[in-house]
């Protein structure tokens, strides 16, 4: 990335960016995110926004390991396509994104028992970190 334009390296991350959400729409187009997801959903003006919130929250929140990752790669000159596969590499992890993962596999399974998503909260609340999104030490 050394020697690019501030210009040339925001249009690279766009078109990336664009590419990755297409990948998981599983399309081609054009546009805000949000309005893309929103669109695939079928979801109404007021719910489109609350994924773009979301995505928002989402973007770069705090010193997240995915985005440490992006940030070391980037300053050691690594191209942008580069840097962006280190994070979602990080975000797979079972103590990053993939907890999110190990929370539907519980909550799937405690509606295929008849449990309550409550009880199954309220039951699964002291786990051992990371189980069923539970035990991050920032956000306990």
């Amino acid at each position: 990335m050394t020697g690019q334009t501030r210009e040339t390296l925001g249009r690279e991350g766009a078109n990336l960016m664009s590419a990755v959400a297409n990948a998981f729409i599983g399309g081609q187009d054009t546009g805000p995110i949000h309005i893309r997801l929103s669109r695939t959903w079928g979801l109404n003006d007021a719910q489109s926004e609350i994924i773009r919130t979301a995505l928002v929250l989402l973007s770069d929140h705090e010193l997240n390991p995915s985005t440490f990752a992006v940030r070391i790669c980037a300053s050691a000159g690594t191209s942008m396509p580069g840097a962006m596969l280190a994070g979602l590499t990080a975000l797979s992890g079972t103590r990053h994104g993939g907890v999110a993962a190990k929370t539907l596999e519980g909550l799937t399974a405690s509606i295929a028992n008849g449990i309550a998503t409550e009880r199954f909260l309220m039951e699964n609340s002291d786990l051992t970190p990371y189980a069923f999104g539970y035990g991050h030490p920032l956000y306990p």
